[in-house]
């Protein structure tokens, strides 16, 4: 074998062996430890898995505080949800009032060790869930819409008041939001204004049968289920600004001043039951579709179906 080949053949076992060959590293090329360093981010307590943490009665001490917090801390967790929660019986006389000075007083204490242990607290805005409480007024509860018919003939006028006719809904109060009359030759008449605010219909028709449909704002009267002590009341009506930022307005007087540092505010779930209206809905409904639901009442609670089995379209 010539000698320039063999010169060739043994250069390439020594490769192959593993003591040589190497490529010399340019300058601009850094070790790979060293790259992974430059582009793996420092892992902070928002890439550790977090806890929701329940309180039950708001039976929550500085001491156990402290000494949780360094469990979690220690085993890996990088923060917790706190949930003020319904109570554990036998420990009633340990329970704290949602929201009051010592209920804010463990929250600071909770936040300031969870901050020197590295980890973040979230809060839910409420008690138990959905949102509501003591703080929700009637007027600021989940509603649903609530449809009474009525039938008149030529010349007779409505012997009845145009009033809600549940005893429960009479409670919490039903407003009259719309009342809208059918012919049956396809007349349709806006009759709201011709009610007291009595209730009383001053109206009647002329000629033909009509039928009327009145819409009133009912309240589905779900409560705070699995309330903390000091969450009781009834549940919100999430689909209304004014309730929403009345609710919001009742934390930020309560946190008013105090520098608690949590990381977020969250809503624990959405299960308002039955709740499908919201006192704004008509004019809400008439600024962004442009046209007013109000004339559409039959079709909107009509159980007519086209031939495919499905509801009609209004």
């Amino acid at each position: 074998m010539p000698p320039n080949r063999l010169q060739l053949l043994l250069g390439l076992l020594i490769c192959w062996g593993g003591m040589g060959c190497r490529q010399p590293q340019r300058a601009s090329q850094a070790p790979v430890s060293t790259q992974t360093a430059q582009v793996w981010p420092a892992v902070t307590e928002v890439h550790k898995p977090w806890t929701r943490w329940w309180w039950m009665g708001n039976a929550v001490d500085e001491k156990n505080i402290e000494k949780l917090l360094g469990q979690y801390a220690e085993a890996g967790i990088g923060g917790v949800e706190i949930a003020p929660i319904y109570g554990a019986v036998g420990y009633e006389n340990r329970y704290i009032p949602y929201l009051s000075p010592q209920w804010l007083r463990m929250l600071d204490v909770t936040v300031q060790k969870a901050h020197s242990l590295e980890m973040g607290v979230d809060l839910t805005m409420g008690t138990g869930w959905p949102f509501g409480g003591p703080q929700v007024t009637p007027s600021h509860a989940a509603a649903k819409l609530i449809i009474q018919t009525y039938s008149l003939k030529a010349g007779q006028m409505l012997t009845e008041k145009l009033l809600v006719k549940d005893p429960k809904q009479q409670e919490v109060g039903a407003p009259l939001q719309a009342l809208m009359a059918y012919g049956e030759k396809g007349d349709v008449l806006n009759l709201f204004d011709k009610v007291d605010t009595d209730g009383t219909l001053n109206w009647k028709p002329t000629a033909g049968n009509w039928a009327l449909y009145a819409a009133f704002s009912g309240k589905i009267r779900q409560m705070v289920k699995r309330a903390a002590p000091g969450g009781e009341g009834y549940t919100l009506d999430h689909l209304s600004p004014v309730a929403v930022q009345t609710y919001i307005n009742h934390f930020e007087k309560a946190f008013k001043g105090k520098p608690t540092r949590i990381r977020a505010f969250y809503n624990d779930s959405y299960e308002v039951y039955g709740a499908d209206w919201s006192p704004e809905f008509f004019d809400e409904f008439k600024r962004r579709r442009g046209y007013d639901l109000r004339h559409y009442l039959r079709e909107l609670t009509g159980k007519e179906k086209d031939g495919n089995g499905c509801p009609a379209e209004g």
